[in-house]
């Protein structure tokens, strides 16, 4: 055992200096890729590309008795080109703000509202870095019409569907403003009657819904505002039972007693679930009248249900209020009572 072990030692020495040798040759290699990654990424940033910036068009200080005849952009289209590095910083960086023009600097007095392509260039090159070259514009021209127009006021037509979830009941729809001042040329303006919002569509709804919504504004029409606040209160509503309640009679006349059967009953309604134990049977009055018998001359007569609300009840609060059963048969007694 003694005379192996100097080849034991040789050969653990031999394996330590191929496992370091490996280990930097390994070290060697991924320092190359790290290197050769850098510069690939140096060089691609520095590389000039083509990209596009959309920016909304703002019109400011536009006259409410000023509208457009013809359409207007809502956006304008840059295209640009930059090395990679700057084009990147317009998307994660280098915020460019909206194109905001001043009506009256490029309205004239004939109806006229143009801007060329260099005036919008000059109005954005301060949003972009010097480098940045703008090589197309779209649309290259802007050149609308406009109008002095008339202005009344219209009322709003409610253009809504909307329907609530099983267990739950939607009030009528509030909204404001309920009229909006309308300009337009008076060939337009003399066959409105009235102003419509945009058509929408709730379903399912489960909770009260607020939103703003705009208004339908045709080619020549100018609103103020051009939009309404919507609102759709939303209740949940759970079934409340009253068994066993008395049933009353009225009307009886002199010397007549009224026997019905039953004479109790039970009630059941759906109550807004944050109201559901401020009612309670005391504020339920059931009742059958003895006119009924002299008029309807039938067996049975129908039982009639009243309910006593207090001021924090209402008939958004309580409903689909039902009788069982919902008539009884009576019995007439004549004597002296």
């Amino acid at each position: 055992m003694d005379r192996k072990s100097p080849f034991v030692r040789s050969f653990r020495d031999l394996k330590a200096v191929f496992k370091r040798t490996r280990r930097r040759e390994v070290l060697i290699f991924t320092a190359f890729i790290l290197m050769s990654l850098f510069f690939w990424v140096v060089e691609t940033a520095r590389e000039q590309n083509d990209a596009e910036i959309t920016v909304a068009f703002i019109i400011e200080n536009q006259p409410d008795n000023k509208v457009f005849t013809t359409p207007v952009p809502e956006k304008i289209h840059f295209h640009i080109r930059d090395i990679n590095m700057n084009l990147l910083s317009y998307d994660y960086g280098n915020e460019v703000k909206d194109l905001r023009v001043d009506f009256n600097r490029y309205a004239d007095v004939s109806g006229n509202f143009r801007i060329s392509a260099a005036e919008m260039q000059s109005l954005i090159l301060a949003d972009l870095l010097p480098t940045t070259q703008i090589t197309a514009i779209a649309p290259a021209l802007i050149d609308a019409r406009y109008a002095t127009a008339d202005g009344k006021k219209l009322p709003v037509r409610l253009n809504i569907d909307y329907r609530p979830a099983d267990n739950y009941r939607c009030q009528p729809v509030r909204f404001s403003p309920e009229s909006v001042l309308v300009h337009a040329p008076a060939v337009m303006l003399d066959t409105m009657t009235m102003v419509t919002m945009l058509p929408k569509r709730y379903y399912q709804l489960t909770d009260t819904l607020s939103e703003k919504v705009r208004l339908l504004s045709p080619v020549g029409v100018n609103l103020s505002p051009d939009s309404i606040n919507i609102r759709i209160p939303v209740l949940q509503y759970v079934e409340r039972t009253f068994s066993n309640l008395p049933v009353e009679t009225s009307y009886v006349p002199d010397g007549h007693r009224l026997n019905i059967f039953p004479d109790r009953v039970t009630v059941t309604c759906l109550v807004d679930v944050s109201h559901y134990r401020k009612l309670s049977a005391d504020d339920i009055t059931l009742t059958v009248s003895y006119l009924d018998i002299l008029y309807e001359k039938k067996r049975k007569i129908p039982i009639r249900l009243k309910y006593r609300l207090r001021s924090d009840l209402n008939d958004e609060i309580i409903t689909n209020l039902r009788v069982i059963p919902d008539s009884v048969e009576y019995v007439d007694e004549r004597g002296v009572w």
